[in-house]
């Protein structure tokens, strides 16, 4: 990862720390200003940046395509340093997969348990059936 700084020249002072939470969310924590970043990850269009500052503000952020393999994220001249720039993508896709994945499992589950207590009423009532045919056949002898 690059980060630029404001007078467009490599400034080594700039710290920057990246935390890649999972494949497709990232955290760079920035606390000396700078107006890009550079990923060294795929781009697409789903994609999405956000800038959040020592506030708490959260804006979008544009991302660009910088050639195979990259990705551009432009830092805004007026931010607050220092900024944490989040990078993730998720779409409605992945959402709906999710859903239909826990539906499953809640189905799954559900039909499990729901089984075991048919096994064991079926069992109560077939000890029900066979304590009453006792019961009867000794009222019979007697």
């Amino acid at each position: 990862m690059y980060v630029g700084a404001r007078n467009k020249s490599l400034n080594s002072s700039t710290s920057s720390i990246v935390r890649q939470i999972n494949p497709k969310n990232f955290e760079i924590s920035l606390d000396q200003a700078t107006d890009r970043v550079l990923f060294k990850e795929n781009y697409f269009n789903r994609w999405h940046a956000y800038l959040t500052d020592v506030h708490g503000t959260t804006n979008n952020l544009n991302t660009y395509r910088a050639g195979p393999d990259f990705m551009y994220v432009s830092v805004p001249k007026d931010s607050v340093f220092p900024v944490k720039v989040t990078l993730y993508e998720v779409n409605s896709i992945e959402w709906a997969s999710y859903l239909v994945s826990l539906l499953t499992l809640i189905s799954l589950v559900s039909y499990g348990l729901w089984s075991a207590v048919q096994a064991r009423l079926r069992f109560l009532v077939e000890k029900l059936k066979r304590e009453q045919q006792k019961k009867e056949e000794q009222m019979e002898r007697t």
